[in-house]
């Protein structure tokens, strides 16, 4: 029990989802690029991408997917964060030449489409 109440947060995942072909078609994968950090990739064969990314660290972290390793050609450029932490926090994507660099708040998590 981390005492909150968590509900809104769910129904936020749950309507983001929905609304997201990416999020609910693409193909899976899980990396712990860091021993604090879990990065699960959903993609789709046309470079559909997204990126969930949990940080439970206490100081930001920048973390770096090889998205070719995974099988997943994604196009170069700026993915937008589509559930990000409070306002004032800093979260961001970007793919180039297929290599995903993700900067992720401490002690959050930020998801990317």
């Amino acid at each position: 029990d981390c005492g909150e109440d968590l509900t809104e947060f769910y129904q936020a995942i749950g309507s983001l989802r929905k609304k997201s072909s990416v999020l609910r078609r693409g193909m899976l994968a899980c990396v712990a690029v860091d021993p604090d950090v879990l990065c699960v990739v959903r993609a789709l064969p046309d470079g559909g991408v997204s990126f969930a990314v949990a940080n439970r660290a206490d100081e930001p972290k920048l973390i770096a997917v090889d998205l070719r390793k995974l099988g997943i050609e994604a196009p170069n450029g700026e993915i937008d964060c589509v559930m990000c932490p409070e306002q004032g926090v800093s979260a961001s994507a970007r793919v180039r030449d297929c290599l995903a660099e993700v900067q992720v708040p401490a002690c959050s998590t930020s998801i990317f489409e």
